[in-house]
């Protein structure tokens, strides 16, 4: 595994680049199903973990033991470099990609920009929550060490508040939701790096989690409860929970696994850590354009031929957004503003 102190880390890279691989085809599927897609059982299987895991990976990455930022250390100041830094990477490219779109469908724009606050789920939701993750964490860590108490048992109650603060009042304005949600697994991917009992290296414990992970993963369904569960009991808490559980295990198989299948300089790696270094850009870009390729491809093929009309947007959507995002990083202004390389 290369120093994470001085180099990128090849394994997350790498899982970064196939957890992207299965958002450009979770909405892919998505675009071409439409309303039917709940009933893609492709589609459950990648939604089950992928987003969750991404997100536990940024987590992973926050916990850097003994390394020396740029900015301050320690501190008010350090929290207050941090949200800045993070606001630059995150929100800037939000909201410049934000005036993309709004741009190129001539939509009004305080009203579209306002639209998008409010609803970020309609656009680059995953930009905006993650930063607010990050926010929200920064500001826990900070309050834990000005508090002098257990910073792990103030981001776990930071944690359950927000869940049910989401759950009891169903918050979803100005992506509330996802911050709420996916916080979660932020901090799930944060606690596997710092403590060594969440890294399992023991083989038959990983194939174990990964079976049960495969049986909850193929009754997965976004907003439904498999049949055998909901016999039982309904509930908006179960639900959550059902779906919560799931991708947890699915992230410690990943996490715990990827450093020994991807940690390598195989070519394979290679390629794919350049699609996670790039996972930001690929994220926005394709969201870009998929409406506009899904409208070109229909006028060669019929949405009835699914796997064929999938297989094409897929790929379509992925070299376009590779070549889209090189041309974006070649200037370091659009790198800046479009991509957060600051």
């Amino acid at each position: 595994m290369k120093d994470s102190g001085s180099r990128r880390l090849i394994w997350v890279d790498a899982l970064k680049g196939w957890l992207m691989l299965l958002v450009v085809m979770g909405h892919a599927i998505q675009w071409t199903l439409g309303d039917e897609t709940d009933d893609s059982h492709v589609w459950n299987i990648i939604y089950s973990f992928h987003m969750p895991a991404f997100f536990a990976v940024s987590g992973w990455l926050a916990y850097r033991p003994g390394r020396q930022g740029k900015g301050p250390t320690i501190g008010h100041s350090h929290t207050a470099y941090l949200i800045v830094r993070r606001a630059q990477q995150l929100l800037i490219p939000f909201f410049c990609w934000s005036l993309v779109i709004i741009l190129s469908r001539r939509l009004n724009f305080f009203s579209a920009m306002a639209g998008m606050i409010e609803k970020p789920d309609n656009s680059f939701w995953f930009l905006w929550a993650l930063f607010f993750i990050y926010l929200i964490f920064h500001v826990s860590v900070a309050v834990s060490r000005q508090l002098r108490c257990g910073e792990s048992a103030v981001i776990l109650l930071v944690g359950a508040f927000l869940s049910a603060l989401m759950v009891v009042f169903q918050l979803n304005s100005f992506g509330f939701q996802f911050i709420a949600y996916y916080f979660l697994f932020f901090s799930l991917g944060y606690f596997i790096h710092k403590y060594p009992w969440l890294q399992i290296t023991h083989k038959a414990w990983l194939a174990a989690l990964f079976a049960v992970w495969v049986i909850l993963a193929w009754w997965w369904r976004m907003h439904e409860l498999p049949p055998w569960v909901s016999v039982f009991a309904t509930s908006s808490w179960l639900q959550y929970a059902y779906r919560g559980v799931t991708a947890t295990i699915a992230i410690l198989v990943l996490i715990n696994v990827s450093p020994l299948l991807l940690d390598s300089d195989h070519w394979t790696n290679r390629r794919m850590g350049v699609v996670g270094a790039w996972s930001m850009g690929i994220y926005t870009v394709h969201l870009s354009i998929l409406t506009m390729l899904l409208h070109g491809i229909e006028q060669f093929i019929p949405k009835s031929y699914y796997v064929a009309f999938v297989c094409v947007l897929f790929f379509s959507a992925l070299i376009i957004s590779l070549a889209l995002v090189y041309l974006i990083m070649k200037n370091k202004y659009t790198a800046r503003l479009l991509m957060g390389k600051f």
